[in-house]
């Protein structure tokens, strides 16, 4: 959805857990068109992680961590624009021309759509990603205003998800996070929602930011250095896990696995780490 209003377009990015939006974000930000950008990320859970990668491709990025913009008050998100305006006139951070924000993937966008709708009767929703966060394109097709739409109705929120952030002891290695992720994919499969992670492998020296959906994991994405510079705080163990129908004690029980020697191939069993789990 795009929205115009006389000082600064804004663009709001949703779609379901892992349906590739930081990927969007991330690709979309290093075209030389889209310099002075702002984004705001909106996560669920309480460690931010898609900021950090974001940071990468653009210096204005804002991590709204009031909980999912579907539960929270969109209040939170005026506040975070007039804020990033206000810093913009007084040169506390580099000048923008647009504000992306991209929702949690829990998040119901209703909300922010209506909030949006208040703000500008006018906005426009783009289906063409060549398109999406374009001011001044050539791209002729038209867009159904927001007021066309009629009463905009929210849903109730995703019954029995919730997000649960971990700090994995060190060390993490390679070795580790394959037998981490086979382990949680066999025992949890779909259950396991969304699972993100930054982990600095201990066999590598590599920073690896970690996902995957549905207990369906892709080759990580490896950084020399720890994303988002010294700004980043401290850089341990990140990962978060989203998941339906599931125990924050049954994942932790997972974790131990992630230690596992270097150059080994370790097999667990989720009654092997639950046993280890009791006797600590």
């Amino acid at each position: 959805m795009r929205i115009e209003t006389a000082r600064t377009p804004a663009f709001l990015l949703t779609g379901f857990l892992g349906s590739g939006k930081t990927t969007l974000l991330n690709a979309a930000l290093r075209v030389p068109a889209m310099a002075n950008t702002a984004v705001v990320v909106n996560e669920l859970g309480d460690i931010g992680l898609d900021n950090l990668i974001i940071a990468q491709a653009t210096d204005n990025v804002v991590l709204l961590d009031a909980g999912c913009l579907c539960c929270a008050n969109t209040g939170a998100l005026h506040e975070t624009l007039a804020d990033l305006v206000g810093r913009r006139a007084r040169g506390e951070i580099p000048p923008f021309k647009r504000v992306i924000i991209e929702t949690s993937g829990a998040a119901d966008p209703v909300p922010v759509v209506a909030f949006l709708k208040e703000l500008n009767p006018g906005a426009e929703f783009v289906d063409s990603v060549a398109d999406s966060f374009s001011v001044h394109s050539g791209y002729k097709k038209p867009f159904a205003p927001l007021a066309s739409l009629g009463p905009i109705r929210s849903r109730e929120h995703f019954s029995g998800i919730r997000a649960f952030a971990f700090r994995p002891p060190a060390p993490v290695t390679w070795a580790g996070w394959s037998a981490w992720s086979r382990l949680v994919g066999s025992e949890f499969g779909a259950r396991l929602i969304r699972v993100k992670g930054l982990l600095h492998m201990e066999d590598g020296g590599e920073i690896a930011f970690v996902q995957g959906v549905q207990g369906v994991f892709h080759p990580p994405q490896r950084f020399r250095e720890w994303p988002g510079g010294e700004g980043a705080g401290d850089h341990g163990h990140r990962l978060v896990c989203i998941a339906r129908d599931l125990r924050e004690q049954d994942i932790a029980a997972t974790l131990p696995a992630l230690n596992t020697p270097a150059g080994t191939q370790a097999v667990y069993s989720m009654k092997e780490l639950q046993e280890r789990q009791a006797q600590s």
